[in-house]
């Protein structure tokens, strides 16, 4: 069973833009957990806190945007493969930057996200994730060769050869929504780089509707594949966006057209 969603990028050698972000299939699971409240996906110093949804055509020009993008002592092409992974994956920021090697299987196509919130998980991606993965491994070692630096073993590496930080990699992405225009110049106010996440989630169950599969059948397997720990922190996404609120209820009438005729 396919869970994960097509990611809308651009190639680093070509104009073509993926149109099939990675797909992935994984086992049904939930278990007790945080259960969200109100309007909002979550809370925000006990308020609802609504996210900003990237749409697809925002993503794609991210994507872009970052393999070009002076992000200091990130290389571009480190942050391209960040925000890969983010809207790919749909792995929390913390969970992309702390990735290891030899959490990383490409003959498999999928990465071991160690102890996130209490779980470990498998999250498996498709053929182009992985051959970006490829590229930036070989971007790596460029870097370690570069700086004589002993490996530190993380996926993702500083120009200095050093591990990426969480901060680090979240200020140049913060930066990357400031110069495109996404994000105030000042404040905390705008798109976050968890917004990535958030775009995995909504764009897959997006597509689901249109797709014309039950969705509510599916929840559990996204909220296995995203490892929330309560399928109702997966399903507050199904009134995330006016777009998807709006295929919900033409489903619902639809549904209730045909119970009535059959009743």
């Amino acid at each position: 069973m396919v869970v994960a969603q097509s990611t809308p990028t651009t190639r680093q050698r070509g104009t073509g833009v993926w149109r099939h972000p990675p797909t992935v299939p994984v086992s049904p699971s939930s278990g007790p957990g945080q259960l969200c409240t109100g309007t909002g996906l979550g809370t925000h110093q006990g308020v609802d806190f609504l996210p900003y949804i990237f749409t697809y055509d925002e993503v794609v020009h991210l994507i872009a945007a970052a393999s070009v993008h002076n992000a200091g002592k990130l290389d571009a092409g480190m942050l391209r493969m960040l925000l890969l992974i983010l809207y790919c994956t749909g792995l929390r920021l913390g969970e992309a930057v702390r990735l290891q090697l030899s959490d990383v299987d490409l003959e498999q196509q999928c990465f071991l996200v160690r102890q996130s919130k209490g779980k470990t998980r498998i999250v498996p991606f498709l053929d182009d994730l992985a051959r970006e993965l490829s590229d930036c491994l070989l971007l790596r070692r460029r870097i370690l060769e570069a700086t004589a630096t002993v490996d530190p073993g993380a996926l993702l590496l500083r120009n200095t050869g050093q591990a990426l930080p969480v901060r680090a990699a979240s200020d140049a992405i913060c930066r990357l929504l400031r110069r495109e225009g996404l994000k105030p110049a000042r404040g905390r106010t705008g798109p976050r780089p968890y917004e990535f996440r958030h775009a995995f989630a909504v764009h897959r169950l997006t597509a689901w509707y249109h797709e014309g599969v039950d969705i509510h059948a599916r929840l559990p397997w996204l909220s296995a594949y995203m490892g929330h720990v309560d399928v109702l922190g997966t399903q507050v996404y199904l009134r995330a966006t006016p777009e998807l609120m709006d295929l919900a209820s033409q489903r619902f009438a639809r549904h209730w057209y045909h119970s009535g005729k059959t009743s």
